[in-house]
């Protein structure tokens, strides 16, 4: 009897338990975790335009008339230019840190070793 009833107990708590770790472990979407204001974005985007057209409007006196030049759809050498110039910078800025993690990852590995030479010794 006591068997049938701790039975019954557990049947009937099992699905509501399933139930809650069910959605305390489901999968977030990304707009959950962090939700893109993809109209900021372009503001943003917008106002560096703009800034990029106001100093290719004096540009031209110090480089020439290709500068201002457009190169396709609208976009000119200077702003080619200083999409190329960010590209190679964030490129830099990424190895740099690359080799500085490395660097630091085998300089610890020099240190344990060298521990271990001289603790067996």
């Amino acid at each position: 009897m006591i068997g049938i009833a701790a039975n019954a107990f557990t049947q009937s708590s099992a699905p509501n338990k399933s139930k809650q770790d069910v959605t305390e472990t489901s999968p977030r979407t990304e707009q959950e975790i962090a939700p893109v204001k993809t109209e900021k974005i372009g503001e943003v985007g917008e106002k560096v335009g703009d800034s990029i057209d106001k100093i290719g409007e004096t540009a031209p006196s110090y480089f020439g008339q290709w500068i201002a030049g457009s190169v396709f759809a609208e976009i000119s050498w200077l702003k080619l230019l200083f999409c190329l110039f960010l590209i190679f910078f964030v490129v830099f800025i990424e190895r740099t840190v690359n080799w500085a993690i490395h660097k630091k990852i085998q300089s610890l590995l020099v240190a344990t070793w060298v521990f271990r030479f001289y603790a067996t010794i």
